[in-house]
């Protein structure tokens, strides 16, 4: 696709590409969506079906709804590890079987580990308040925003980057459970 044609060539009419490292290659994504057709649009790494890194595209999207029992997370970074791959391409099937999907993803915005600031919180959440830096956990950090369960996030010690708190999601979760 060299973009010279007057044919459609998706690159070329692109708003946006985003190229990200993923595993053993660099993945190109394409924007897709008016972002003027929705009201609160976000950009989001989606998939709608299983498969390699050529099923992720990024799309404008609907922010996420805020639950009483959570926090929305304005996403500064995100880091990819093993389970992103498992989940995006559905393997082992035993995932899918599991609770990710039988034919196509539950969760279409991919990424666990995030790192970010506190927009807004749910009416049950007492221990965060819009502003606080976290790093944690959550379904869906590859956006804009996201929300988790302020059991699955935890303040951004102040000598830290946040760069380097989205990697630590992981290793402190694992720390802890041997604890």
């Amino acid at each position: 696709m060299n973009g010279e044609s007057s044919g459609e060539s998706t690159l070329a009419h692109a708003s946006a590409i985003v190229a990200l490292p993923c595993f053993d290659q660099t993945v190109a994504f394409r924007w897709s969506g008016d972002p003027h057709a929705r009201e609160d649009p976000m950009k989001a790494i989606v998939q709608e079906r299983y498969g390699s890194a050529d099923v992720l595209e990024l799309k404008d999207i609907d922010q996420p709804e805020l639950g009483g029992d959570e926090v929305l997370v304005r996403v500064l970074a995100a880091s990819a590890h093993i389970g992103d791959w498992h989940f995006m391409t559905g393997l082992p099937y035993l995932f899918r079987i599991a609770g990710s999907g039988l034919r196509a993803p539950k969760v279409r915005v991919r990424g666990t580990d995030v790192a970010g600031r506190v927009e807004a919180v749910g009416k049950d959440v007492t221990q965060f308040q819009s502003g606080d830096e976290v790093f944690g956990i959550c379904d869906g950090a590859f956006a804009e925003y996201t929300t988790a369960r302020p059991d699955k996030v935890a303040p951004k010690p102040e000598s830290s980057h946040r760069s380097s708190a989205r990697s630590w999601a992981r290793s402190s979760r694992r720390r802890t459970a041997r604890t």
